[in-house]
C-alpha cells in the first residue's frame, strides 16, 4: 500500500514538473529582435498580427487544443485566421510551432519552427512530389507575431479534402492520420488515429485494412489488395520512403487515403537520411510489411527503386528508363539541387536566427550529411531490392 501511494506521489511531482517546465517556456516564441533587411530577401515574410488577450490565448494553446483568432499577412495579401501551438511532442520544444487555419476557405498551414532536421523534411516531401506522389508544399518563411521576428520557419500546406479530391479523380474521400500504437509490433489496433475527414466516427476502412495485413492468407492478401489498393501510389510512397531511411514511421507521422482505393501519404519526415541509418527496406510496420510480400507491389517496388535511384558503382551512368535509351528518370541529381536551392534561399535567415536552438552550424551540418547521404545512398542498396 506504502509502495503504491509513493510511486503516485513520484508521478505527481514529475508531472507537476513536466507541466510548469511547459507553461515555463509558453511566452519564448515572442520578443525577438526584428529581422535585418538583408536575411528577407530569398523568403517571404509572414506577418500575424493579434490583440493582447488573444497574444496570452495563443500562449495557452500550449496546453489546450483551440483556436485563436489572428490577421494573417503574407505577399501582400491580408487574411482572417485561426492560429494554435501544433504538435504533440514539438510543443514542448522552446521554439513553437503553430497552424494557421485561413477563416475563409477552410486552407490549413503548418508553420514549423528551425530545428534540427529542419532542412530534412523539407527535401524528404520534395523527393515524394518529384517522384510522382501528392504531398504537401512547402517554402521558407520568415516568421513575425506583431512585427517581432521569431525566426525562420518552413510553410507547410496541410492536407486538404477538396485538394485530395481534386488530384484523385473527383472522389472525396477518408482521411487518416496514424498516430501510435495503431500499426506497431503487428497489433492491429486503430483507436488513437485521427480520422481528419469526413468528420464522422466511422473507422471501418482502417480497421479492415490492418485486420486484413494481420489475417487473411496470401491468397485472399492478393485478392483483396488487387481490388482495394492503390499500387501505383503504394510504390512510389514505398519507394521513396525507404530510399530516404525514414526511421519513425513504424506508428505514426503518415496518412492513410481512401478514395475507393487506399494509399500512403507522407508527413513528419524529419527522421530520415541518416548516413548510418537501419531502417528496413522491407517495410518497417505490418501494413508496409505485408504489402511489400504482394507480388506485384514487390515487383513494381523492385522496378522503380532501380529506375530513380540506383546507379551503377562507378557512379557515372544512372539506369536507363526502359525503352528509352536517351533518357532516364534517376531523381538523385534533382534532390542535390533542391538540397542547394533551399539552402541558398534560407541561409541568410537561419544564420541571423534569434534563439541559440537551432544554430547556423546545426544547419550546415545537416545540409552536409544529406548531400552526403543522398551521394552514397545508393551503394547500400541491393538491386533487386527484395528478391
Amino acid at each position: 500500500m506504502g509502495g503504491r501511494c509513493t510511486t503516485k506521489i513520484v508521478a505527481f511531482i514529475l508531472f507537476t514538473l513536466l507541466l510548469l517546465s511547459i507553461i515555463s517556456s509558453c511566452g519564448e516564441f515572442i520578443g525577438f529582435a526584428p529581422l535585418p533587411d538583408q536575411t528577407i530577401k530569398n523568403i517571404p515574410r509572414a506577418d500575424f498580427y493579434l490583440s493582447e488577450n488573444h497574444l496570452k490565448d495563443l500562449a495557452a494553446t500550449v496546453l489546450e487544443n483551440f483556436d485563436v483568432p489572428c490577421i494573417y499577412e503574407i505577399d501582400n495579401t491580408r487574411s482572417d485566421a485561426f492560429i494554435k501551438v501544433m504538435g504533440s511532442f514539438s510543443r514542448l520544444y522552446p521554439k513553437k510551432s503553430f497552424i494557421l487555419r485561413l477563416k475563409d476557405y477552410g486552407v490549413r498551414y503548418a508553420f514549423e519552427a528551425a530545428y534540427d532536421y529542419f532542412l530534412t523534411n523539407r527535401i524528404a516531401l520534395y523527393g515524394y512530389s518529384r517522384a510522382g506522389l501528392f504531398s504537401p508544399s512547402n517554402q521558407g518563411v520568415a516568421f513575425y507575431i506583431n512585427n517581432q521576428y521569431i525566426g525562420c520557419y518552413t510553410r507547410i500546406t496541410m492536407y486538404g479534402e477538396q485538394d485530395l479530391a481534386n488530384h484523385y479523380h473527383g472522389v472525396k474521400g477518408e482521411l487518416f492520420k496514424a498516430f501510435f500504437n495503431d500499426i506497431g509490433n503487428d497489433v492491429p489496433l486503430y483507436y488513437r488515429t485521427e480520422k481528419k475527414f469526413p468528420k464522422d466516427n466511422d473507422f471501418t476502412t482502417i480497421s479492415t485494412f490492418i485486420s486484413n495485413a494481420k489475417y487473411l492468407n496470401d491468397r485472399e492478401w492478393n485478392e483483396w489488395v488487387r481490388t482495394h489498393i492503390d499500387t501505383k501510389e503504394v510504390i512510389t510512397y514505398l519507394v521513396v520512403h525507404n530510399f530516404l531511411a525514414v526511421e519513425d514511421t513504424s506508428i505514426f507521422n503518415f496518412y492513410i487515403y481512401n478514395y475507393g482505393k487506399l494509399l500512403f501519404l507522407p508527413w513528419d519526415n524529419e527522421i530520415s537520411m541518416k548516413l548510418f541509418s537501419a531502417a528496413p527496406l522491407e517495410g518497417n510496420n505490418l501494413l508496409t510489411r505485408r504489402l511489400l510480400m504482394n507480388p506485384d507491389i514487390r515487383d513494381g517496388y523492385n522496378t522503380m527503386m532501380r529506375r530513380l535511384f540506383l546507379t551503377d558503382q562507378s557512379n557515372i551512368q544512372p539506369f536507363l528508363q526502359p525503352g528509352n535509351p536517351d533518357s532516364t528518370e534517376n531523381i538523385i541529381d534533382d534532390l542535390i539541387a533542391e538540397v542547394e536551392r533551399i539552402s541558398l534561399e534560407i541561409d541568410r535567415a537561419i544564420y541571423y536566427e534569434p534563439t541559440s536552438y537551432f544554430t547556423y552550424q546545426d544547419f550546415i551540418d545537416e545540409k552536409n550529411n544529406i548531400l552526403t547521404f543522398l551521394n552514397t545512398r545508393s551503394y547500400q542498396i541491393p538491386d533487386p531490392v527484395l528478391p
